[in-house]
């Protein structure tokens, strides 16, 4: 409580992960970059002087969890003192559909490995389901 949030996404569709973040505080600054962005040294230079820009001295970095790794892949140490925080990837599914989704890639794997020597008939095996 009483945070200032520094958001970074590097995703197609930000929003709904700024509204869940707006029910916890309405002090967010968002830096965003295309969806799949490498990110840059000049990128963390700009992440870390947004970052000391924001005037307070209760504030972190929330990012997804996908933009975490690439965060972590730059070869540099300027992120790694900052208060850097990701949200974890959760699937769900719809309709409760995940026995349905489980059976499908359990049955697709027993099917292709009985027809390893065969791929070819994966296509046959998709269109029967």
């Amino acid at each position: 409580e009483g945070y200032k949030l520094m958001v970074i996404t590097g995703i197609a569709s930000p929003k709904p992960l700024l509204e869940y973040l707006n029910t916890f505080t309405k002090e967010i600054t968002h830096l965003s970059f295309p969806d799949h962005h490498y990110f840059s040294l000049t990128d963390i230079d700009r992440i870390s002087d947004t970052y000391r820009a924001v005037e307070s001295g209760k504030k972190i970095i929330i990012t997804t969890e996908k933009d975490s790794v690439r965060l972590k892949d730059v070869e540099t140490t300027d992120l790694r003192y900052l208060p850097m925080y990701y949200l974890p990837i959760e699937i769900a599914f719809l309709f409760e559909d995940r026995k349905r989704f489980d059976d499908l890639v359990l049955h697709y794997i027993q099917y292709s490995h009985k027809i390893k020597d065969k791929p070819h008939h994966t296509h046959e095996y998709i269109e029967s389901i």
